[in-house]
């Protein structure tokens, strides 16, 4: 995809078993239904903390501090892939 677009997705919780609660709504297609789901999706944004936070990417630690910038560089990517041929 090339869209030039982030997805963004926060789930608010603030125990371990919240957090839990909402791997496992994810793991079972169910976290959409849920009313304080937060989706968006822009090619910049900023999140800020009150505290200085550990910040992950993608699962891999990212540093931490009071703010996360990410900015999507359309085309910064190549992937290269096998065509299909055929059979499925």
């Amino acid at each position: 995809m090339d869209d030039g677009q982030l997805d963004v997705v926060f789930y608010p919780h603030e125990t371990r078993a919240g957090l839990a609660l909402w791997m496992l709504s994810t793991a079972t297609g169910r976290h959409v239904r849920k009313p304080d789901l937060v989706q968006t999706r822009a090619s910049r944004i900023v999140i800020r903390t009150s505290v200085p936070s550990p910040h992950q990417m993608d699962g891999e630690a990212a540093g931490s501090g009071e703010a996360f910038e990410v900015t999507i560089r359309p085309s910064a990517l190549r992937v290269l892939g096998v065509p299909n041929r055929g059979g499925g």
